[in-house]
């Protein structure tokens, strides 16, 4: 029961009535602090009144008290203390991003996925970095991503401070890619570490592209531009006409094309061992790496082709071999990027519209899917770890399939009318 006492002020007169509420004794025996709350009576209020709000008020703390809902000034502090080093174990967004997920990253992705990761780490962690990584809700995550759409974005660069601001909105694709690194990122803390008790992105919809939004298709050729590319080869280098002819061919990245290496071209049986990758990157500068899916493979290519990387490496020899095929003229590899920069200017120059590595490695996988050879096959010359990769850059050859269907049907049918 509840029990209460009168305060006096030194003239005798009651300004105030302690409630205490006893909580018996310790396992010691010893008598626990009582809970203890302070009431200050209105100066108008009758005897009477006053004593039935004291009542009143003494009977809701009793049991307030038994529920659970009162604390001493000891067990206040305990629980304050308590929350706050809880709040001080919860990371935020950022801390969690550099020293726990990209860390795990470093070990499967490349240099260049790491880099663009670290790219897209700059608007988010300006945007959510700061906030602790399980108080972020669906909707701070949607108005980030909206932000890059409507409102201007200062951008950091990641490795050396500079500022940078700008007042476009990112493109379609860059937005896209931060919602990837960020749904990455949340799945690692929800699945893996348990630092989410959800994962919010579940609740965030993949952004779309604005109404004045151009998405890039993935670019090919058909093979009559395929054609048209190599006639027009006839005016290239020795080297270029290789390298360029070998992209075609074998559907080889560009960085698979400049770090190949004269021990790994079979001039008898006519292939090519895809086993290493020239990467480049701000940090690193340019290094030699495994391809990617960090698989070797071997690829037959075209004995014409063959010919003239014999051609090649004698031409080489005169001078003094060195272990890549591909070489500037100190002797070292080409530098990784070249072969972008060289089909850009060559393009332009032959009217070929968008020409560029990844174009062509599209290519190969197009004509050769249309013209009746199996996913697995051409996912296996691609080095593709995924067939659905492979399924994904043969998606926009609809129409090329089509087409091609459409006249076997006319064929069939008209020989059945003969």
């Amino acid at each position: 029961m509840a029990h209460i006492d009168e305060r006096k002020n030194k003239h005798g007169e009651i300004t105030s009535y302690r409630i205490r509420v006893f909580r018996g004794r310790d396992m010691n025996g010893k008598q626990l602090k009582p809970y203890t709350m302070s009431w200050v009576p209105p100066n108008d209020w009758c005897a009477r009144s006053i004593r039935a709000e004291l009542n009143r008020i003494a009977a809701d703390f009793e049991r307030d008290c038994e529920d659970g809902k009162v604390f001493t000034k000891e067990e206040q502090q305990e629980r304050l203390q308590a929350e706050q080093q809880e709040e001080q174990r919860k990371v935020t967004l950022e801390r969690y991003a550099l020293d726990t997920f990209l860390p795990r990253k470093s070990a499967v992705f490349s240099n260049n996925a790491i880099e663009s990761y670290e790219n897209s780490f700059i608007r988010i962690f300006k945007y959510l970095g700061t906030m602790k990584i399980e108080d972020i809700k669906p909707v701070d995550i949607t108005n980030f991503l909206l932000a890059m759409q409507t409102k201007e974005t200062i951008i950091r660069k990641f490795r050396n401070g500079k500022i940078i601001i700008t007042d476009k909105p990112l493109s379609y694709g860059a937005i896209l890619k931060h919602y990837t690194v960020l749904h990455s990122i949340f799945t690692d803390a929800y699945k893996t570490d348990e630092v989410v008790p959800i994962n919010p992105m579940d609740k965030v919809s993949r952004p779309v592209p604005r109404k004045d939004d151009e998405v890039k298709e993935m670019q090919y050729y058909s093979v009559k531009e395929a054609r048209h590319i190599l006639k027009c080869l006839e005016e290239e280098t020795l080297q270029w006409q290789v390298i360029i002819r070998l992209m075609l061919d074998t559907g080889a990245r560009r960085g698979e094309i400049a770090g190949l290496q004269w021990k790994n071209v079979n001039f008898d049986n006519c292939t090519i061992k895809i086993a290493n990758n020239l990467q480049y990157t701000k940090a690193k500068g340019v290094y030699d790496t495994t391809p990617k899916g960090k698989k070797n493979r071997t690829i037959d290519v075209d004995p014409d082709i063959m010919s003239l990387m014999r051609q090649l490496k004698n031409s080489q020899i005169v001078k003094a071999l060195k272990d890549y095929c591909f070489t500037q003229g100190d002797g070292n590899p080409i530098f990784p990027q070249t072969p972008t920069k060289h089909l850009k200017a060559f393009g332009k120059k032959h009217g070929v519209k968008n020409l560029h590595p990844h174009a062509l490695r599209h290519t190969a996988a197009t004509i050769a899917i249309v013209n009746g050879a199996d996913i697995s096959s051409v996912s296996a010359k691609l080095g593709h770890a995924d067939k659905s990769t492979t399924l994904d850059m043969y998606t926009h050859a609809d129409q090329e399939a089509i087409k091609k269907a459409n006249a076997i049907y006319r064929q069939a049918l008209y020989q059945k009318q003969a």
